[in-house]
């Protein structure tokens, strides 16, 4: 394992340093999308920002035939339904547009990275960040309604002092969500050494979903939920890896494409009956 001192260098050309938003050709079958997903979000989580209620909880329903694309919405939320006003501390918030979107959902958002370059541009967007690890911040006891660490917890040289003061600065009634890869995973069974959620040399720590409920105890959490959820990301960019792509995932071939999209579909089908083997965790721990 790198030494703490080191782990920098492993991010010096990493995503979180862009700070352009990738949004696309705006037509009509993209503002359909983007109504039935703000009914969606309505119906299911709350929240109502660009939104006409009642029309759009209804097409919201049209995302239920869709299982793959619904999930992606709801990790676009992270799971967490709406509480205008309530402080959200975002864990490794990287160039901070999730933050922001987030903040036009009615959050008061906070961020938080141990990479300078990344804290730089998020600052740029206008938010609040800090810099470092958690445990060297020293929040007040009970200062957020919820904590995120989405795909950071394996980047932490110790996860589960994290997790300990993340219970600490949660106020009573609010919610930890946690979204990491899934060593038990079916894509880890299939790509082995190829596998995407491994990730060399930055990912210091994988949880398969007994581990992760032991280090949910082991942080003092005594209610939590712990599933897995399907990740197209993931089996893309490991199939991309397996075939020695130079940039796996976003220029594989259409044959290996097709292949990718199979892959989903059938661990989405392979969770009905195999609920441990989707490729992401993600937890929910609420504090009493």
């Amino acid at each position: 394992m790198p030494i703490e001192a080191d782990l920098g260098k492993a991010y010096h050309s990493y995503y979180t340093h862009d700070d352009r938003a990738a949004i696309g050709p705006e037509n009509l079958l993209r503002r359909a999308y983007v109504a039935i997903k703000r009914g969606y979000l309505a119906s299911r989580y709350g929240y109502h920002a660009g939104s006409k209620r009642g029309v759009s909880r209804r097409l919201g329903w049209l995302l239920y035939l869709f299982p793959i694309r619904r999930g992606g919405v709801d990790s676009e939320v992270r799971y967490l339904c709406a509480r205008p006003g309530g402080r959200l501390l975002d864990i490794g918030c990287g160039s901070g547009a999730w933050l922001s979107d987030m903040r036009d959902l009615g959050w008061e958002v906070r961020g938080l990275d141990f990479d300078a370059e990344a804290v730089a541009v998020a600052v740029r967007r206008g938010l609040e960040v800090d810099h470092g690890p958690l445990e060297a911040q020293r929040y007040p006891d009970e200062s957020f309604e919820a904590i995120t660490l989405n795909h950071v917890i394996e980047h932490l040289p110790d996860p589960f002092a994290t997790l300990a003061e993340c219970r600490r600065i949660l106020k009573p009634g609010g919610h930890l969500m946690v979204v990491t890869p899934n060593s038990a995973s079916f894509g880890h069974q299939l790509f082995k050494e190829a596998w995407r959620g491994l990730e060399p040399p930055r990912h210091l720590h994988l949880f398969c979903p007994s581990s992760m409920r032991a280090g949910l105890e082991r942080a003092g959490f005594s209610q939590f939920e712990v599933r897995t959820v399907n990740s197209d990301y993931l089996l893309m960019h490991s199939l991309g890896l397996w075939a020695r792509l130079a940039e796996p995932g976003r220029q594989l071939p259409m044959g290996l494409k097709v292949v990718s999209h199979l892959l989903t579909m059938l661990e989405q089908a392979m969770l009905v009956a195999r609920p441990e083997v989707g490729e992401c965790l993600v937890v929910q721990a609420p504090k009493p």
